[in-house]
């Protein structure tokens, strides 16, 4: 086996580590996302925890799909397939990044009916 599969299985297993968690914490588990973790406890009350928990959790199964996929390619393929994998992983999770936290949570925003 050459480094890219220890790589790639690696950085999996820790994000497995992390879906674990949100799949039993569920919206206690929003702690563990760090912009959402920095806003007042006011505007904490206005999101959605459960269905922003589920949301990082899927998330994070993707980014687990394309590292398992990075891992077999490697190991059958050739090495170099790997730093594909990480590639699109970092290309993936960046279209996540959000400069502006309440850009980043308004979807979970609780609606208030009037």
């Amino acid at each position: 086996m050459n480094n890219g599969v220890f790589i790639t299985l690696a950085i999996a297993a820790i994000l497995m580590f992390f879906v674990i968690i949100f799949t039993i914490l569920k919206g206690k588990a929003a702690k563990l996302i760090g912009k959402f973790n920095n806003l007042p406890r006011e505007e904490k009350e206005l999101y959605d925890t459960d269905l922003l928990c589920k949301d990082t959790r899927n998330r994070l199964l993707i980014y687990i799909v394309i590292m398992l996929v990075g891992a077999v390619l490697s190991y059958f393929i050739s090495g170099k397939m790997a730093y594909i994998a990480l590639i699109a992983f970092i290309a993936y999770l960046s279209t996540d990044l959000k400069i502006n936290p309440r850009k980043s949570f308004e979807k979970y925003k609780i609606k208030k009916n009037n």
